[in-house]
């Protein structure tokens, strides 16, 4: 099916990348959770990537100035002919690769795929209708291997089960039934992979004073508990997960972790967690201090940016030292931070008025010294 786009200006407006536009407010009102409008990016290269918002899928081809609607034509529609609120799960491999799971009323749980950048969606198989309505999780290693975990219902809860495909989503099978997990980290291969069991906002540490996730081995039948020691200072803070690990080689990778304190008297921090065996042992490395809010993008297992609303910092070496980098704009609110090249970072920035706020894009070509800001230009298919 071939689909034509026509531009509209989705309450974000329209501007060409220019680094001389205002920068986000710096007091006027406090950030939201997240921005409107664009919620998360995902880039593949420079000028190939995915965006996600509240209810649509989204991609680009040059750089993040427009971004098409490429959302599945699916609605789930509920007894009364009103349609569901739809907020999908997404999975996005590569510039053409993408998985995409609708959330329903009743009935089986519908995922999408595409392998030509959401031009055409393809049905894959179905997740039980037991799990309808509920939240869930989707991440693939490769084209072929992927995981849909079902999530509990309560803030304590465990996950309800997890579910692996190994032929692009065609077919899922459960694997495992109320796994001691409640999220999934990321998968670095068909039968490695790793998870927290993060409920009300993170994971304290044990009487050992090492926090603990979760490592699978044959794909996700079975998990073992893995030690993540505290850095010195940290011992009896609460551990933050905010993305998957980076391995620069099957055995060297790195985990980003947020430590910070539940009585707020004592100085947070983001941590890269350094392997050298694949994954089966952790250690800290050098705490970024003060980065309780810290969004953190590694490339490679090695170069590495942090945003916390209000700088930018870089390493070079896994985390063992930081660099605080001078920018050309403020970097107020700005979240996330996607690393696509060692010189090339997407991040999204809130800027917010007393009308409400918006989301601004981010984009930097020389490694963090000039970015440049705009408000995306969305389109719209028409057919």
């Amino acid at each position: 099916m071939v689909m034509t786009y026509r531009p509209i200006l989705a309450g974000l407006g329209t501007l060409a990348l220019s680094a001389s536009l205002a920068s986000p407010a710096r007091t006027a009102h406090p950030a939201p959770a997240r921005p409107e409008g664009l919620a998360d990016i995902h880039m593949a290269n420079p000028r190939v990537g995915w965006a996600t918002t509240g209810v649509h899928i989204l991609r680009t081809t040059d750089g993040g100035v427009r971004w098409m609607d490429v959302t599945p034509q699916v609605r789930a529609v509920v007894a009364a002919g009103q349609p569901f609120p739809w907020a999908p799960r997404a999975q996005f491999l590569d510039a053409t690769r993408a998985w995409v799971a609708q959330p329903v009323p009743a009935g089986p749980v519908p995922l999408w795929r595409t392998a030509d950048g959401g031009r055409t969606w393809q049905a894959g198989g179905t997740l039980p209708a037991r799990y309808a309505a509920s939240a869930f999780q989707l991440r693939f290693s490769d084209p072929r291997h992927g995981w849909a975990l079902i999530e509990g219902g309560g803030m304590n809860s465990n996950a309800l089960a997890l579910f692996q495909t190994s032929d692009g989503g065609r077919r899922w099978v459960a694997v495992a039934t109320r796994p001691p997990i409640s999220g999934l980290l990321g998968f670095r291969t068909a039968t490695t992979g790793w998870g927290t069991d993060e409920h009300t906002g993170g994971v304290p540490a044990g009487p050992a004073g090492a926090h603990t996730i979760y490592a699978t081995q044959d794909g996700g039948r079975t998990w073992q508990a893995q030690a993540l020691p505290s850095p010195i200072g940290y011992v009896g803070s609460v551990a933050s997960f905010g993305g998957g690990p980076s391995f620069a080689t099957p055995r060297d990778g790195v985990l980003p972790v947020t430590l910070f304190f539940q009585d707020g008297q004592r100085a947070s921090a983001l941590v890269l967690y350094a392997t050298h065996d694949g994954g089966r042992t952790w250690r800290p490395t050098t705490p970024l201090r003060g980065g309780s809010d810290a969004t953190a993008g590694v490339l490679d297992g090695h170069i590495g940016w942090a945003l916390d609303g209000r700088a930018a910092y870089l390493t070079r070496d896994g985390g063992r030292h930081w660099q605080a980098i001078r920018s050309n704009v403020s970097l107020t609110y700005a979240y996330p931070v996607d690393v696509v090249t060692p010189r090339v970072v997407f991040a999204l920035a809130g800027r917010f008025t007393a009308q409400g706020g918006r989301t601004t894009l981010l984009k930097t070509l020389d490694g963090g010294r000039t970015w440049a800001l705009a408000q995306p230009l969305l389109l719209r298919r028409t057919g």
